[in-house]
């Protein structure tokens, strides 16, 4: 045996944490108007920092005159778009649909366990208009006949639907499943949770004890809890709108189509040297506004890959959707992919096709023989479109809508297309075929005892 030694040189590409690049990264998950909140509180314990209301933009003042409209109407659907044409408007199944019909496919999404599905079902139907479970899990495992431990289980899963909040069973379950999905609950904000009453009562140095924190911290809490929704739920109520100002627009220009900050609800970040500051202020407000370019700059960046790749969606809706994940344009724009996920998280944007989030236009792709992969939702896209131009006499059956995708060039199978129907809570050919006048539906004769 023969042992050497040798020097090698190697190259490795790695990126330095910065406190800019922390703040900035950190920064990348607020919406205008939550860094416009931050930046407030910011500049009011900082003497070198100004900050100037954003300029109204023609597009928001749009946004806003449709939401005001809208919201004088009677029974008139929220002023935020799907991209495209609906699954209601693609299926005529009328006015969009509420809060259980919204946690009915959200968790098909979740489960694919049969035994599961049916104990969401039956957990769903004990959410009230809040989002709340209006009855004690264990009175709800017993009228089901279902193990309580596999309901415990079950709710957990359940209790990762968005938004946040939902299947809780008191103020505080729901307050922490916020805290929880924004990643704020330490152990010092769990027992604020767990103390609400002495928060009610504005005894914030008891709470400061029990806690272990200071009193400014727990004030602080305060501030980040009054940001939360105490009834989730009420965000589907069709007869409710909530006019969000979008964080971007996206114009055409004679270049393409152009991204833009909504800069009307970001307000001008101004250094100067002030009195009644130190230089670790100013130090601190200069990182502050570098952070804050940074943000804005990797935000834009992001959402104008987004476009380029989706510019058939524009054209097309979701039909023309290519397959887009937050990995894959990590990877395009040399960017980690949680900083990818943070950018494009709740991000709010004005589109010739109505106001969207961005998120929408991130699909897995499936994979086919002898092309490129296609979009799943695409593929959906499709599969309702044929469900919505069926004959209601004679519907298609999934082995059916198979054949006529095969015959398009896309060759998925029949499982697949079931998979992908129950998704869009799409009933099956059976259940869909047209009920004959004074019988039952045809093909369905009566139940035997």
């Amino acid at each position: 045996m023969h042992i050497t030694h040798g020097l090698h040189l190697t190259q490795r590409k790695s990126l330095a944490m910065t406190a800019e690049l922390t703040r900035a990264i950190g920064m990348l998950k607020l919406s205008n108007a939550d860094l416009a909140a931050e930046l407030a509180t910011l500049a009011a314990a900082n003497a070198h920092l100004t900050l100037s209301p954003g300029e109204p933009e023609p597009g928001l003042a749009l946004f806003q005159q449709r939401g005001a409209e809208a919201a004088r109407r009677p029974n008139a659907p929220p002023p935020v778009t799907s991209s495209g044409a609906g699954l209601a408007e693609l299926t005529q199944a009328g006015p969009a649909s509420g809060l259980h019909d919204h946690l009915l496919r959200e968790s098909r999404l979740l489960l694919r366990d049969p035994v599961e599905i049916a104990m969401a079902e039956a957990l769903i139907q004990s959410v009230e208009p809040t989002g709340w479970l209006n009855q004690p899990l264990p009175d709800i495992a017993e009228a089901f006949g279902f193990p309580l431990p596999q309901v415990e289980a079950v709710l957990v899963k359940l209790q990762q639907i968005e938004p946040a909040g939902l299947f809780a069973r008191s103020l505080t379950e729901c307050l922490a499943l916020q805290a929880a999905d924004r990643g704020v609950l330490t152990p010092a904000f769990a027992v604020v949770l767990d103390n609400l009453p002495l928060l009610a009562e504005g005894r914030l140095d008891d709470l400061a004890t029990r806690a272990g924190v200071t009193a400014d911290e727990v004030a602080g809490m305060l501030r980040l809890l009054r940001s939360f929704d105490p009834k989730p739920g009420t965000q589907f109520d069709a007869g409710a709108v909530v006019i969000a100002p979008p964080d971007l627009s996206l114009r055409r220009t004679g270049a393409g189509w152009q991204v833009e900050l909504n800069r009307s609800t970001l307000p001008q970040l101004t250094v100067s040297d002030a009195e009644g500051g130190d230089a670790e202020d100013l130090r601190q407000a200069r990182l502050l506004a570098q952070a804050v370019d940074r943000r804005n700059v990797t935000l834009l960046r992001v959402a104008q890959a987004v476009v380029q790749r989706q510019r058939d969606w524009l054209r097309r809706g979701d039909a023309g959707l290519v397959p887009l994940t937050l990995a894959g344009l990590a990877q395009e724009l040399d960017l980690h992919e949680t900083t990818i996920g943070r950018a494009v998280a709740d991000r709010m944007m004005t589109t010739p096709r109505g106001t969207i989030l961005l998120r929408q236009l991130f699909s897995t792709g499936v994979a086919m023989p002898g092309r490129a992969p296609v979009s799943a939702t695409a593929l959906r896209h499709r599969i309702a479109g044929l469900i919505a131009a069926e004959d209601p006499a004679a519907p298609l059956t999934d082995t059916a809508i198979a054949a006529h995708l095969r015959a398009e060039g896309l060759p998925l199978a029949r499982r697949t297309v079931t998979k992908y129907r129950e998704a869009l809570s799409l009933a099956p050919a059976a259940t869909r075929r047209t009920r004959p006048a004074g019988g039952a539906p045809e093909g369905v004769g009566p139940r035997r005892a």
